[in-house]
């Protein structure tokens, strides 16, 4: 298991041979990153499953370690698996008092599984106008939360947490086809996800954006995915589209269903990841068991 600040570093050329290597695809379920025999250090953590890296690595990302997620790929590469075995990991693995969602889903069709779950800040957003209410909401939370750590010596949410009798909710908010929010208002919701994600580690705010059209001109502009720690492109349809969130080709000649190629800090070349895969039973098992917990 490899937290994303521990990986090693890849050198230049790596890349290269991922071709090869997606010959040996297969289907990875959540269930091998819960046999991993170190996972009983991440039970009741924040953490994000990413995908396998080799036969023995499953890759997870700590939120508590902070980092936000910019996330594109054609319809069908495993970008829908990705926020599902991260929401699905997330709803098992914490309380509904420690952590809560804002979903939103201009197409109404991924993310409306989880339209009920009571960790929700706000219904399930599928429209431009109330996308754009919740996150100014989250730019005022934000400033509230900014104010309430500048007064005590607190560096993050956790020791805030521990010493407060208020304690704050960590927040994940997942925009999926973002495309739809950034044509619409590029100037506005560009903004909004810049503030957001502007050192939020310490405010307990994650960002998971994704779109499957990541188009350098009006959504994925170099000004928006310089602020994103952690990158991920499943199989796209353009060199060009793997250029707007990698800044190098290689996507276009993924497999698809989960194949990807993910970019983070200390490394120079995207790693070469099988996603994981969630089935809709383990989802509704996820949205029963975090439902009951009230």
């Amino acid at each position: 298991m490899r937290l994303l600040y521990l990986y090693r570093r890849r050198q230049r050329g790596q890349i290269k041979n991922f071709m090869e290597d997606s010959k040996k695809q297969q289907v990875i379920g959540l269930e091998r990153l819960y046999n991993d025999a170190e996972w009983t250090s991440f039970v009741g953590k924040p953490v994000i499953p990413i995908g396998a890296e080799t036969g023995t690595n499953n890759l997870v990302a700590n939120l508590q370690n902070g980092g936000n997620f910019l996330v594109g790929g054609k319809t069908g590469s495993g970008k829908s698996s990705f926020f599902h075995a991260a929401i699905v990991n997330l709803l098992r693995n914490t309380n509904p008092e420690e952590l809560k969602f804002i979903l939103i889903d201009p197409k109404g069709v991924e993310l409306g599984a989880y339209k009920n779950i009571p960790q929700l800040l706000f219904p399930m957003i599928t429209n431009v106008k109330d996308a754009r209410k919740a996150l100014e909401w989250c730019m005022s939370e934000i400033d509230r939360r900014s104010d309430l750590f500048a007064k005590q010596p607190y560096i993050t949410i956790e020791d805030y947490n521990a010493k407060s009798s208020h304690p704050l909710p960590r927040i994940v908010i997942v925009i999926d086809e973002c495309s739809d929010l950034l044509v619409s208002d590029h100037e506005f919701f560009e903004g909004a996800i810049r503030y957001i994600t502007a050192g939020i580690q310490l405010k307990g705010m994650t960002v998971l954006l994704g779109t499957s059209r990541p188009s350098p001109e009006d959504v994925y502009t170099k000004k928006l995915t310089d602020i994103f720690d952690y990158r991920i492109a499943f199989a796209t349809a353009t060199a060009e589209d793997s250029m707007s969130i990698l800044g190098v080709e290689g996507a276009e000649k993924l497999q698809g269903n989960g194949d990807m190629l993910f970019l983070y800090p200390d490394i120079e070349v995207p790693a070469h990841i099988q996603g994981f895969f969630v089935g809709n039973e383990e989802m509704r098992e996820a949205i029963e068991k975090a439902t009951t917990k009230f």
